[in-house]
């Protein structure tokens, strides 16, 4: 048997189902010229396919079992062979049919562009039984545009006088109409050319143009196409600058977020140090000492545990309204005087002297513990 490659030797099967017929057929007479029993037909197979399809036949019951027409089914069956077989719809034909109808038809050479293009799917699907030989001659009716079909019925009726408009025009006898119509020997074949370049100028700017006008219809396209590249190439830098502007954004932003973590801590305990000196140097009545404790307080919550809270405040926040007639306020002790007899230090129970004149409450009034209200009472 030949190889691979040879002129008798059928194409390389890869898989494909609109070609696993046609390589079976093949292959089945490349066999029947060498006569090829069935049991090797299974087997030397496989020297004609690619790699993929040869480990799926080797898998396969019927290969081991060397049962040809069991193996040959399978790969019909497996590879799809009936998927070639439904290549057009009834909705094909009809997209023809209107894209004709459209376009229109004017000489004889697009008329057997349609034709062909017709034959192609409506043949093939009247030999399927998708459709009547009626309706192929109706659809192919349809693909005429209106002016065609006025003449082409007119021309029928006078070699024809007894026609039904009732039934359609048999698609051969159109065939005929329209080739006496369009055939290149008439005596005025020249004007028609003119007529025709002048019908094909007029629909320019709504249809494609034929061959005639095929360069300027190529040249505005192409000129379409150069706009539609500057668009899309002016949408892409734009796109593009906005694009880098985000991701400079972005970096930026990544840049701020490393900078605050790269922050040493070394800097937050030189603060609390410098408020912890700064507290050292106050005393607690003065009136900055529980701000600056506050702050030390939020940077580092061990303070409270080594610097003394400022003083609460008991009365009110603000000063008492004077009143219309103030009694003034009493006249302060001479401290050189004895205190009557009788009475005791409120501070430390002494009665040699008065609250006022207590050692030891002046000392914790001077150290700040302590502290006069405008009324000179001990808060």
């Amino acid at each position: 048997m030949p190889l691979l490659g040879a002129r008798s030797a059928p194409a390389k099967f890869a898989g494909k189902y609109d070609t696993v017929k046609k390589f079976i057929r093949q292959y089945k007479q490349m066999c029947a010229v060498y006569n090829v029993p069935d049991g090797e037909k299974c087997q030397r197979i496989i020297d004609y396919c690619s790699t993929r399809v040869t480990r799926f036949i080797e898998a396969l019951d019927s290969f081991v079992d060397e049962d040809w027409a069991q193996l040959e089914s399978d790969i019909l069956t497996y590879y799809d062979a009936e998927l070639n077989e439904s290549r057009y719809l009834v909705s094909d034909l009809d997209k023809l049919v209107d894209r004709w109808r459209g376009k229109g038809i004017y000489n004889l050479r697009r008329f057997k562009e349609y034709e062909v293009e017709f034959l192609t799917i409506a043949n093939w699907l009247l030999h399927k039984g998708k459709v009547t030989q009626a309706e192929q001659h109706t659809k192919f009716w349809y693909g005429l545009n209106g002016n065609l079909r006025e003449i082409v019925e007119a021309r029928y009726m006078t070699s024809h006088p007894r026609y039904d408009p009732r039934n359609v025009i048999p698609r051969d006898d159109v065939a005929k109409i329209i080739y006496a119509m369009f055939t290149r020997d008439r005596f005025d074949a020249d004007l028609s050319a003119r007529k025709t370049k002048d019908r094909r100028a007029k629909r320019t700017s709504k249809h494609d143009s034929s061959d005639e006008s095929g360069d300027e219809s190529d040249k505005e396209s192409d000129e379409e196409d150069a706009r539609k590249k500057r668009r899309n190439r002016k949408q892409k830098e734009k796109d593009t600058h906005w694009k880098d502007k985000l991701e400079e954004k972005g970096k930026a932003k990544a840049k701020g977020r490393a900078v605050k973590e790269d922050t040493p801590e070394v800097e937050i305990v030189d603060e609390v140090e410098e408020l912890v000196g700064k507290l050292s140097r106050m005393k607690v009545s003065d009136t900055e000492y529980a701000q600056v404790y506050y702050r030390a307080l939020k940077k580092d919550s061990t303070i409270a545990d080594i610097i003394a809270p400022p003083i609460r405040r008991t009365g009110a926040i603000f000063p008492p309204m004077q009143r219309m007639n103030p009694t003034p306020p009493p006249l302060f002790q001479d401290t050189t005087r004895m205190a009557p007899s009788g009475m005791n230090c409120f501070g430390c129970g002494s009665k040699e002297h008065m609250v006022r004149q207590c050692p030891p409450i002046n000392g914790l009034l001077n150290e700040g513990q302590l502290k006069r209200d405008d009324r000179g009472r001990l808060i």
